[in-house]
């Protein structure tokens, strides 16, 4: 049995430095107590902590529509659960850097962003496949990229595309307390993909007389480590295209049919072990009728 209680304080100030450039700087205290009760053997933990992280933050504007920004944040929330020797764990750190654009209504018709980002996180926990408790990968750190561009191509359809590219990997060298099995520093993180992206058009219409909105999503997300002990247990990556449609009746009354995974693609959706590997889900479809009184 577990119980925990946290309490958080925070505080931030916008200064504008000049009428282009702002300046954010904040700080967050948490403080948290965990109390941890063994039933099999009546035997209890606690541990209390408290907690300063900062955050800073500098944007620039470059005109109405473009904003260039980086950040500087770090976290902090405790991990539950125990490990195999029942002994409660340490709270997980993490300290995230972020530089990037963002832009809106570009010739009345682009907006998205972009950045480049660095996160380092401490005591991240990972699944032990023969307990199936828990168990810190110490330090792990990731590196990568993130794009995402909206864009009208007619007044009646728009598109989206969002790709990301994350390099996630441990930071230190580990061994595994179940299996005994050395982690190497720079091994993959378990159900992180490289790659991942989508590719979304929605158009709005008039179907028999009434307001109708089309939509369908291409999503796409690479290989993934599917075992922390085992670097050539790889998930394959896949592609999913869902479809949606809304018809409005009127202003009260709309009927709402969602297909998901369209072609019936079969792929693995996450795993912590070859013999504990997750399914993703069969083509499926939900239809829903919303009234509004």
């Amino acid at each position: 049995v577990e119980e925990q209680e946290g309490l958080g304080l925070y505080a931030q100030n916008l200064i504008e430095l000049t009428e282009k450039a702002k300046l954010l700087v904040g700080f967050r205290v948490d403080n948290f107590k965990q109390d941890i009760l063994n039933k099999m053997n009546n035997e209890a933990q606690d541990q209390e902590q408290t907690q300063v992280t900062p955050r800073i933050g500098f944007v620039y504007s470059l005109n109405d529509s473009i904003n260039l920004y980086s950040s500087y944040a770090e976290g902090f929330r405790p991990n539950p659960g125990l490990d195999a020797d029942r002994n409660a764990f340490d709270p997980e750190e993490t300290t995230a850097f972020e530089v990037g654009a963002k832009w809106e209504n570009i010739a009345d018709r682009f907006s998205g962003s972009i950045a480049l980002f660095d996160t380092e996180k401490t005591n991240m926990l990972t699944s032990e496949p023969d307990t199936g408790l828990s168990a810190t990968l110490g330090e792990v750190e990731s590196q990568g990229i993130e794009f995402n561009l909206i864009t009208e191509l007619t007044d009646n359809t728009s598109m989206e595309l969002a790709y990301s590219y994350t390099d996630a990997r441990t930071a230190n060298d580990v061994i595994n307390s179940d299996w005994g099995v050395p982690i190497p520093k720079g091994s993959r993180l378990i159900n992180v993909a490289d790659h991942i992206g989508h590719l979304s058009l929605r158009h709005q219409t008039n179907f028999m007389g009434k307001e109708t909105y089309l939509a369908t999503t291409v999503s796409y997300v690479g290989d993934r480590l599917g075992e922390t002990t085992d670097a050539n247990y790889i998930l394959p990556s896949y592609t999913l295209v869902n479809v949606s449609a809304v018809m409005d009746f009127n202003s009260q009354l709309s009927l709402k049919l969602d297909i998901n995974n369209l072609f019936d693609e079969e792929y693995f959706e996450n795993s912590y072990h070859k013999l504990w590997t997750m399914p993703g889900s069969p083509i499926n479809y939900t239809a829903s009728i919303k009234y509004q009184f």
